[in-house]
Parts: C-alpha cells; structure tokens; sequence
C-alpha cells in the first residue's frame, strides 16, 4: 500500500469529490480516479459510495481514514527525525495535553524554548488523558501533560506544581452561583455532567458520598467545552476542574469552588525507553531545569 494513495484518499475524504480532491493535490481527476481503484482493487473493498453531491466513506472507509490518518503523520515524523539537520537545532515537538491550568505553563515552556531555536515548531493536541496517552503509544504525540489519577508506568515524567481545583459551573442566574462554595448537599436533586473518564469520575462520586444517590448524571464529556450550551441554558451543573472553564465569559456563566475542596494534579510525560529526536532531548532538558527552578 503506498503512501501516495493513502494521502490521495485522505484527500478525497476530505473534500468528499475527487474534482476538489484533484485540485487541492494539483493533479487531473482521471489521474485521481485511477489511483482510487487502485486502492480499492489493492484492498478489495469499495471506500466510498458515490452520493449526488458527496461521496460518503463506506464502513471500510471510515477504517482505513482513521488508519490511514496515523500511518502518514507517523511517515511524516519519521522522515522530519531522520532528515539531516544543521548545526541550529531544528525539529518538531508535539504535546498533548486537557484543558488544565497547568497547559498555560506548559504553553509557555514551549514558547521559551521556541525563542531560544527558532527553527523548531510546536504541534498541541488537546484531548483527555486517555487520548492523550493514546497518541503518546503509538508514537502521535512527545509529549503529553496529563491529569491524574494516571498510569505512569509507561513514562518518564515531570510532577507540574500548579494544583487543578475542581469547581462547579452552572447558569449566573442559578441559586448555587451567588454561594461561596459548593457541598455535595448542594446538589441533589440536579442534574449533573461529569467528566468522561472512569478514574476521574470515581474521584467526583467519592466526593459526592451519600449525595451520589441523590443527583442525576445525566451527561458526561470529554472536555468541559462541550458541556458549556448545556451550562449555559441551565439544564445542568457541571462539575470539571477550574481550568477547562477558566475562559469561559464570566457574563454567561458562574463558576464555584467545591466544599470540601478537591484538588488534582498533572504531569508532564513523555514515553520511556525511546531514542528522541535531538529537539524531543533538548525540550525535556529545557523543561526540566525550568520546572525545578519553579518548584
């Protein structure tokens, strides 16, 4: 399977006709076309069905994109750490990370390290820890700054010192925004969104106690932006840490501490036993000295 066709096929996916496919890659639509039957006589299987105004991926196709978007990132990378590099250090770093209060630290570890190598560019990911160390296993991603409860087993890591309070967030108008803080007595009888992850979510209902009984999780998500329409209209609290709300306008939403106060923490990982890029070395160097000097 060559990777020319696999990055012609993205295209078409992309753009859902070869016409525009064929524009975007500078090549003629019969040229396309031919390199689409290919594919499908290489795999065996039709990719698309053909629409009146789209083509839409087949089952098969909606495989082979999520497959085929891994194998050309992971060539791209490869041929970026074998290429030669001069004597400026040059590069790509990538770093996955939740939205935490700790990114900001983490945004400004990269940016410093950008200043002082210019050539070097940054790839930010944003997804929960489960994404995020999924991408760190296959090789997607450098970095990842990760929320716990987390395995780290698998990784080297850097502890970061900014706690990660968890909060509510609920409609400015709600009764709970013009309190001082928030009890799990508080909340029964609401309906709640709770984070998408397992081990997070036991952290929250330990919290809960008996009041657990009492709510009503009727949403969980990802990321705490996906909730913010929900939050907004006043069809649920949400309960997050502070930092996935932390931009969000204060006019239109209200923001309250836990009581009792929960607190979590992150970490800055990268996988063990790999041989990294000379840039990859260089930012964990750079962020280690930075971070010790911090703590």
């Amino acid at each position: 399977m060559e990777i020319r066709l696999l990055q012609s096929f993205l295209a078409i996916a992309e753009e859902g006709s070869i016409t525009r496919a064929a524009e975007l890659l500078h090549i003629t639509q019969p040229a396309l076309s031919r390199q689409l039957v290919t594919l499908e006589n290489e795999l065996g299987c039709a990719l698309f069905r053909r629409g009146k105004k789209r083509m839409e991926l087949t089952d098969e196709g909606l495989l082979l994109q999520r497959r085929a978007v891994e194998i050309v990132s992971l060539v791209s990378l490869t041929e970026e750490e074998l290429a030669g590099h001069g004597a400026e250090l040059d590069g790509h770093i990538s770093i996955g990370s939740g939205e935490l209060a700790s990114t900001s630290l983490v945004v400004d570890l990269a940016a410093a390290f950008a200043e002082e190598h210019s050539l070097v560019t940054f790839d930010l990911f944003t997804g929960i820890a489960d994404q995020v160390t999924g991408r760190l296993d296959r090789g997607l991603l450098d970095f990842g700054l990760l929320l716990e409860p987390v395995d780290v087993a698998r990784y080297e890591y850097l502890p970061i010192d900014i706690p990660e309070r968890w909060v509510a967030a609920m409609a400015p108008d709600d009764p709970l925004a013009a309190q001082a803080s928030v009890r799990p007595t508080d909340l029964e009888g609401r309906v709640l969104s709770l984070p998408y992850r397992a081990g997070v979510k036991s952290l929250i209902g330990n919290w809960l106690g008996e009041s657990l009984e009492k709510v009503t999780p009727r949403f969980t998500v990802n990321l705490g932006g996906s909730a913010a329409p929900l939050v907004e209209g006043g069809h649920v609290v949400l309960l997050c840490v502070e930092g996935s709300v932390a931009h969000w306008d204060p006019t239109r939403f209200a923001v309250v501490p836990l009581e009792p106060a929960v607190e979590s923490s992150t970490v800055l990982a990268w996988k063990r036993g790999l041989r990294h890029t000379a840039a990859v070395q260089a930012f964990v160097e750079f962020a280690t000295e930075r971070l010790r000097s911090v703590g």
